[in-house]
């Protein structure tokens, strides 16, 4: 899907939504909504925001078509550690993680 009318269209399909249910829950015009899946007009902050929140859309898949979840399976786990990590932990995790990305660093600098 390469336009924003077409992911926005894809989304409200995926959940199983019309133009009159959008309408009904964020105030926005159906005509408005049917202009921006048909790309016919440049959807604005204010309508990605009612969208955001109401049902959480993701706005970055919506402008860019890259997912914000667009991570591998060990990405999301960290992610999902370091969410639930006290201050120390999250702490412990960045050290770790900084120590591995300096010794990466220094490794391909002396290979290269």
């Amino acid at each position: 899907m390469d336009t924003v009318g077409k992911r926005l269209k894809a989304w409200r399909k995926e959940n199983n939504l019309t133009l009159t249910d959008i309408s009904a829950k964020t105030g926005l015009s159906t005509g408005g909504l049917s202009a921006y899946e048909r790309d016919e007009k440049l959807i604005g902050s204010k309508t990605l925001l009612a969208l955001w929140s109401e049902y959480r859309i993701d706005i970055a898949w919506i402008l860019t078509g890259k997912k914000d979840g667009d991570l591998t399976q060990e990405e999301q786990q960290l992610i999902d550690y370091y969410r639930r990590a006290d201050d120390r932990g999250k702490r412990s995790i960045l050290r770790t993680a900084e120590s591995e990305s300096a010794e990466l660093e220094s490794s391909a600098s002396k290979l290269g």
